[in-house]
């Protein structure tokens, strides 16, 4: 079972009940607990106190409204658990029990006899509990520890140094290996069956440099830009999608915008006026196609006369035409290479030599651009290039204090993709899924607090990440493996039925 601790415990309630979960609850304010079972099954206690308050690391994220602070074990014998986790592991004991005999009802054993003893490992509370009646029931013949909701206990350490310390300590108080330690670079993980009960045990070291790709950035590194502090922006592909979205949330933070895109049309315009923050604020339209080098050195020209020079600008601008390679006509493909590698190219041409030390350049490229994709033969290539000529710009203008970002989001849901939607292959879909996918308000909230923390790989979303973390680090004969049974899935559900 784990335990939350919330912030609003009384919205928190609200928002279970909407779900139709009629959640339990024991105490009086400001002691209640509450519990719920998750869609697995699972026990979840919800605490309107802080259970480790006064006797734990402050909280990394004091802006976050939950936090997990215990996990309940049911162990056979008590004393050889504490034994283990105190002496065995170092785990620190606490005097204070977690629940009452009251508290049975919640979980549905009213009446019910236990002993328990309760461990400390930085902010997590373990609460172990041997229950005398009713009696444990054994586990059904065949059982695997994959039959469970939630399947093993984690521990974290902040150092290799750290997980390795530990992992000598649990084999030598009986603690089976899985395996070998996996060191992939960006974490270092395995798991062990502990001897008494035959739980599994998770030691996981997530390496600072791996920090972005695993969801995990430091509280230093998360400090958010203060609203409105780009003065001026500059978007290319304003006229919908993320670039529309992106446009109207800056406008609200009180930024000046020019607009960018084959056409701007007056409704847009409007919608992106309306969202500004103060009337006095610039937001002008300049229509320009990224392929043609001259015409987007003059719409350059005109943007800086309209406003200030930017210091924010976002290259959103991009075309997709997905058809396998076979049917993509080489004019199609080097349309999609115009606008989206060469687009990129000249607009950083035209803007990067004018922004001052300070500012930031974005490119959009996307999850299609770090990733292969089924039927984006073009698409990837454009986009492959724009994360090289990204990187490369980089390591060119980060001495001069121009900052250059890269954005690489997976689906998301702008007219152009809806438009893709309809006619996508299967194979391109099924291989998407891994991924997921994200409402443009979403991607574009995501990607300027990205940009605010001053990261040059802005991935808006967590299970993005992990797709391309398990590219990037998975052998590459085991990511081809995964890739091409999706890739077979999708073409099977192509074949036309007999």
């Amino acid at each position: 079972m784990i335990g939350i601790h919330v912030s609003d415990f009384d919205a928190t309630l609200a928002r279970l009940r909407k779900l139709r979960c009629e959640p339990r609850i024991v105490g009086e304010p400001p002691s209640r607990i509450a519990c719920v079972r998750d869609p697995e099954g699972n026990w979840v206690e919800i605490f309107q106190r802080d259970p480790v308050a006064g006797h734990a690391p402050e909280k990394a994220r004091p802006d976050v409204d939950a936090t997990v602070r215990s996990v309940t074990l049911s162990v056979r014998d008590l004393d050889a658990a504490a034994k283990l986790w105190i002496e065995g592991f170092g785990l620190t004991q606490v005097a204070q029990p977690l629940h009452a005999p009251e508290h049975e009802v919640l979980w549905g054993l009213e009446g019910a006899r236990r002993r328990a003893k309760l461990v400390q490992a930085g902010g997590i509370l373990l609460e172990l509990v041997e229950y005398q009646s009713p009696a444990p029931t054994p586990h059904p013949s065949g059982y695997q520890i994959s039959d469970q909701g939630i399947m093993n206990i984690a521990l974290g350490f902040s150092n290799a140094a750290e997980f390795d310390a530990f992992y000598d300590r649990a084999k030598a108080a009986g603690c089976r290996p899985n395996a070998k330690p996996l060191d992939i670079g960006v974490f270092k993980v395995m798991y062990m069956d502990e001897p008494v009960g035959g739980e599994s045990i998770e030691l996981l070291c997530a390496r600072r440099r791996g920090f972005g790709v695993a969801g995990f950035v430091p509280r230093s590194h998360r400090e958010p830009r203060v609203q409105g502090e780009w003065k001026t922006a500059l978007i290319t592909g304003a006229a919908s999608g993320i670039g529309l979205q992106l446009a109207q949330d800056l406008a609200k933070s009180g930024t000046d915008l020019i607009l960018m895109d084959l056409d701007v049309p007056a409704d847009v315009l409007d919608r992106v006026r309306s969202a500004r923050q103060e009337a006095s604020q610039i937001v002008e339209a300049i229509a320009v196609d990224v392929a043609e080098e001259a015409a987007v050195a003059q719409a350059v020209d005109l943007a800086m006369s309209m406003a200030p020079t930017p210091d924010l600008v976002i290259h959103s601008a991009g075309i997709q035409i997905a058809k396998p390679f076979e049917e993509l006509a080489s004019e199609e493909f080097r349309r999609v290479i115009e606008v989206n590698l060469m687009g990129s190219r000249n607009v950083a041409a035209a803007l990067l030599p004018r922004l001052q030390p300070g500012a930031r350049f974005a490119f959009i490229s996307s999850l299609g651009g770090l990733i292969p994709n089924y039927s984006y033969s073009a698409y990837a290539a454009s986009k492959y290039g724009v994360v090289g000529l990204a990187g490369t710009l980089r390591l060119e203008y980060e001495p001069r204090g121009v900052h250059v970002s890269l954005i690489c989001p997976p689906e998301v849901d702008t007219p152009m993709v809806i438009d893709e939607r309809r006619t996508m292959h299967p194979a391109n879909k099924a291989l998407k899924e891994l991924a997921g996918r994200l409402t443009v308000e979403t991607a574009a909230r995501r990607i300027l607090d990205g940009l605010a923390r001053g990261d040059f790989l802005v991935i808006p979303s967590g299970r993005a990440r992990f797709a391309y973390a398990l590219d990037r680090f998975l052998p590459r004969s085991v990511a081809h493996r995964i890739t091409d049974l999706f890739v077979r899935r999708g073409l099977r559900e192509a074949e036309p039925e007999e």
